[in-house]
């Protein structure tokens, strides 16, 4: 997973307990790895993505899902038990997607993209694209759902 550290920089990272999803830039970029935090060993790669992966989050909901954006436009879920992917979402045209979030009940992501400006919206069980929300004069680069309230913050 690591194996030229010269060219290779971690992009962005979750950690759920035991368990560290790490994404990295370089010439791996469509790569993304799990890691036990106790023993510093990668157990699981994900090389399903076609283009850089440049976000991932973890639902908080069990099982566990790890859900990333790419810029070849899709939203992918992966089950951490099976280490599989279980469902690939796509917007309704052709976009880079920038940046994810995931509700706290782990049943909807949201992702932001660069051009256009939208964040797209789906179900993560159906993988049914919900909403597009437009009317941003500029890239989404990042997302949050509120923990206590129903809302959605975008920058």
């Amino acid at each position: 997973f690591f194996k030229d550290t010269a060219t290779t920089e971690i992009y962005t990272e979750q950690i759920v307990g035991s368990v560290r999803c790490v994404q990295e830039t370089g010439i791996n970029a469509e790569y993304m790895g799990l890691w036990d935090t106790n023993t510093y060993l990668c157990f699981a790669t994900f090389s399903d993505h076609e283009a850089q992966v440049t976000d991932v989050k973890f639902t908080s909901k069990t099982p566990m899902t790890l859900l990333s954006c790419s810029l070849d436009g899709t939203v992918r879920a992966y089950d951490v038990t099976r280490y599989r992917n279980f469902r690939i979402m796509k917007a309704d045209v052709a976009v880079q997607l920038k940046c994810l979030a995931v509700d706290p009940s782990g049943e909807i992501v949201c992702a932001g993209s660069h051009e256009p400006y939208n964040i797209y919206v789906w179900n993560i069980q159906t993988g049914n694209l919900i909403d597009v929300i437009g009317g941003h004069n500029g890239p989404i680069s990042c997302l949050a759902f509120s923990p206590s309230l129903l809302s959605l913050i975008h920058i």
